[in-house]
């Protein structure tokens, strides 16, 4: 029995270190958690910060208020955003809003979920470790990448992803293989310099030092590091082409084949270019202007190509010069390097041709494919100096020889 007395006493203490053990991790969770329910974030100027309500994840995504009636992806996020408003003390989400941006905030912490090693892990056969597409990276935050996912929601029993107008991005401090994390996420119809203003003012430091195992890749100094050196647009991006697709076709409007065949391509993310949908549909003269704001990137170079195709079909009277720079304007690809030593002959060339030119790039991207000639109803001419006047009479295209 004497021997037996020691025993009993190292069991009782290691039992009472176990029990403080556990009492300090759950009082630690709890105080760290709570941290995060009373964390300030102060907001720019402009702007208000209030505790997260489902209407906002509603308003932002412009789905229903009940996210279990939402579509796909878009509920998941917004079931996400509701957990640390359980009552859970598990984390904080705020809303933060000016005129009709929004911009939710979650900071949540996320539970330690240790690596499988498996047996050819062991061997040395194992995959290697993951790394971020840089695509995915819209930037840094105190050192930690911020992830842009795409702008889409999964539909069950759909083919296609559904296209969304709403932004969601998630960023992790610490290594959930390792330790606890803690887990920021955003969804957003804001502009680019609203994110970075708001994501500048979250204490990235304050949340790593409540990790029980603090990320070494925390730089807060770092602030938010963008990819692109421009400045940041100050309006909310413009919908996806496949966005604008979705919003068309809802319209109602109808469309000639095969233009509706089209734009329900554009819709499921199989045409995401102009380029593309003129390779798939060479007969590009046709096209309704409708469509072509569907796919329109901003630099106008689509319009250019969609107009010199046009003109150059409309019957009036052009030179061989402008039929040249027009069916130039209208092949996939081209610049305005392709034109300037031609039109440095001092040729006659309307106006209007002049200004689509001057809407295409001013040369190739770098990686892009050469220009190709495009069976679109444009014949390019030659681009000698004794190019022919023609015109279109009935569908058959006329030139007479000599005339400038």
């Amino acid at each position: 029995m004497r021997i037996l007395l020691p025993l009993y006493g190292l069991l009782i203490v290691v039992f009472a270190v176990g029990v403080v053990y556990v009492f300090k991790a759950g009082l630690d969770h709890y105080v760290a958690s709570n941290s995060l329910a009373e964390m300030q974030i102060d907001p720019p100027d402009g702007w208000t910060v209030r505790p997260y309500q489902l209407a906002d994840g509603a308003a932002i995504t412009g789905s229903d208020d009940d996210p279990a009636a939402a579509i796909g992806t878009t509920a998941t996020i917004l079931n996400s955003f509701d957990i640390p408003t359980g009552g859970l003390k598990e984390g904080a989400v705020k809303t933060f809003q000016r005129d009709n941006e929004m911009l939710a905030l979650r900071l949540e912490r996320g539970p330690h979920e240790p690596k499988r090693v498996s047996l050819a892990d062991r061997l040395g056969y194992g995959t290697p470790e993951e790394t971020l597409d840089p695509d995915t990276v819209f930037a840094t935050v105190a050192g930690l990448p911020l992830i842009v996912h795409p702008r889409e929601s999964i539909v069950e029993g759909m083919p296609a992803p559904r296209p969304v107008n709403y932004r969601y991005f998630t960023m992790t401090i610490g290594d959930k293989t390792i330790d606890e994390v803690m887990e920021v996420a955003v969804l957003t119809n804001s502009s680019d310099a609203a994110l970075v203003a708001i994501l500048d003012r979250v204490d990235i430091a304050f949340l790593n030092e409540r990790l029980p195992t603090p990320d070494t890749r925390v730089m807060a100094s770092a602030g938010v590091l963008t990819r692109d050196a421009l400045p940041l647009s100050d309006v909310p991006p413009r919908p996806t082409p496949a966005y604008r697709a979705l919003e068309l076709l809802a319209s109602g409007q109808s469309f000639d084949a095969p233009w509706g065949e089209a734009l329900a391509q554009i819709r499921d993310g199989q045409i995401t270019s102009f380029e593309e949908l003129q390779i798939r549909y060479p007969r590009i003269d046709t096209l309704p202007y409708a469509l072509l704001e569907v796919l329109e990137d901003g630099s106008q170079t689509s319009t250019a190509r969609y107009y010199a195709r046009i003109l150059s079909n409309s019957g009036r009277a052009w030179s061989g010069h402008e039929f040249h720079v027009l069916s130039t304007i209208a092949e996939v690809g081209s610049t305005q390097a392709d034109l300037n030593e031609y039109l440095a002959g001092q040729y006659d060339v309307a106006a209007e041709v002049l200004a689509l030119a001057k809407r295409l790039p001013e040369g190739p991207a770098a990686g892009s494919v050469p220009a190709q000639v495009v069976q679109s109803g444009v014949v390019p001419t030659a681009g000698l100096r004794n190019a022919a006047t023609c015109v279109l009479e009935n569908g058959v295209r006329r030139c007479t020889v000599g005339s400038n």
